[in-house]
């Protein structure tokens, strides 16, 4: 990821700042980790909320929510994240963070 994007979840300015990371001259909480893993839990639920697929969230995540929706307005019925067509980066990004899935069951 890229655009301004810092710390261990790379978040850009703008999505920082919505889920309520401080950004000034001086302190960056995108380079915080507890604060940061905070922020992007709430982000990716509310991804995963808007796509209802955890697949979708973590490639919007990853992508953007508005590549992601369109990408998925050009799918017929019931196809999923696998029928799309993505960067390479973003279905690198989306299979490292498959795993993780499975923690979203329990």
């Amino acid at each position: 990821m890229s655009g301004g994007a810092a710390g261990f979840w790379q978040f850009i300015p703008s999505t920082a700042k919505r889920y309520g990371l401080k950004i000034d001259w001086w302190v960056d909480e995108r380079r915080d980790l507890i604060a940061s893993t905070n922020a992007a839990l709430d982000y990716l639920v509310y991804l995963n909320g808007r796509f209802e697929n955890w697949l979708l969230a973590i490639a919007s995540y990853n992508w953007g929510e508005g590549r992601v929706a369109r990408a998925r307005n050009r799918l017929s019925g019931d196809e999923g994240f696998f029928q799309m067509r993505v960067p390479e980066e973003t279905a690198t990004y989306v299979n490292r963070l498959l795993p993780f899935q499975l923690f979203s069951r329990t």
